[in-house]
């Protein structure tokens, strides 16, 4: 029997309380998953299906200076190993995530709306209907040296990226297929054997550091805009020209 989205949310807050108490004093203390015991969904992947992360709140006065107003906003996580997990339909909103290493993971409708990534990787995921919001990729530390690529075999489908800034990403053998790329901006990335599917729409690349098999055809393209130095990397198949 399929469970049902409601039912892997609600879980957590009644017969899983206890799971969603240590998973989120991993996030918070830097834990690891793998040795923490979680179930395990379907293919060995371990279940965080439905797992909302809890939010903190601060306090802040209005313009008028006389009432306060309260804002919410997503813990930090940082140095943590995410290898075979399934998040599917989890919610991750307005966290962020400082040199975390994601790894063989399935997001499948995952909420990551206003979410931040410093220094992070991503190896061989699947983004499936992932809403990535307002969403920002900045590069940093031995990443940001070493100019490796830190996405590599990554497929993001039916993916909402609208207004997702990627500063200083290296993309290695990904997929781009049927997503939301309004005010999509990659600023001095890097990308090899990078492919989209499906219409791209107001989508910026811009001072890209390296570019070799960037396929996208000119049909794809509406209010595409490429400012960069150097273009030759870029391949339009089908003798398509921008």
């Amino acid at each position: 029997m399929k469970e049902s989205k409601a039912y892997l949310k609600r879980r957590w807050e009644t017969d899983w309380q206890p799971w969603n108490d240590v998973v989120v004093g991993a996030l918070k203390n830097k834990g690891d998953l793998l040795k923490l015991g979680l179930p395990m969904a379907s293919e060995g992947l371990i279940d965080l299906r439905g797992f909302s992360a809890p939010k903190e709140y601060t306090t802040e006065k209005t313009n008028s200076g006389r009432e306060k107003t309260y804002v919410s906003e997503g813990i930090r996580i940082k140095k943590m190993r995410f290898e075979g997990v399934d998040f599917s339909y989890a919610d991750f909103e307005g966290c962020t995530f400082h040199n975390c290493h994601f790894k063989a993971s399935v997001f499948h409708e995952t909420r990551l709306v206003n979410t931040q990534y410093w220094g992070c990787s991503f190896q061989e995921l699947d983004f499936h209907k992932t809403n990535f919001g307002h969403a920002t990729f900045q590069i940093e530390g031995t990443l940001l040296k070493r100019s490796v690529e830190n996405f590599v075999r990554v497929r993001f489908d039916q993916a909402n990226l609208k207004e997702v800034r990627m500063h200083g990403q290296y993309f290695g053998d990904c997929q781009i297929s049927n997503c939301k790329t309004d005010a999509l901006i990659f600023g001095h990335c890097g990308f090899e054997k990078v492919a989209f599917e499906g219409e791209v729409k107001d989508m910026t690349v811009k001072a890209s550091r390296k570019v070799v098999d960037f396929d996208l055809t000119a049909s794809q393209l509406v209010g595409f805009n490429l400012q960069d130095q150097g273009v030759e990397g870029f391949h339009f198949p089908g003798g398509d020209k921008y």
